[in-house]
């Protein structure tokens, strides 16, 4: 730890704060939250409940778009995971149009 710098494990602890308010402030309706890749890597952590002293790394790109959605009738595994730190908006096809197709 640095003084001065947020742990790993506080931040964390505030992305799984900050789902949790999203949640009481805003279910059923779409969120979307801008975010950097430390912290992105956070809440997918939080998401998939890995312990403490793990952690998943996600390689996302700059401007990757992630896709998790809450799902409120299920107790256990409340969330879906659409997709990851994708970035089909930067793929560029050989006559320089810019798709726009998203994996679901």
């Amino acid at each position: 730890e640095v003084d001065g710098v947020e742990s790993y494990n506080d931040l964390r602890t505030r992305t799984g704060q900050f789902l949790a308010d999203m949640i009481d402030r805003h279910l059923k309706q779409t969120v979307i939250a801008v975010t950097h890749g430390w912290t992105l890597n956070a809440l997918i952590d939080h998401v998939f409940n890995v312990g403490l002293y793990r952690s998943a790394y996600l390689n996302a790109e700059n401007t990757s778009v992630t896709y998790i959605e809450y799902l409120q009738q299920h107790d256990y595994e409340p969330w879906r995971v659409h997709f990851i730190a994708q970035t089909p908006h930067l793929e560029v096809f050989p006559n320089g149009l810019v798709t726009s197709e998203w994996e679901a």
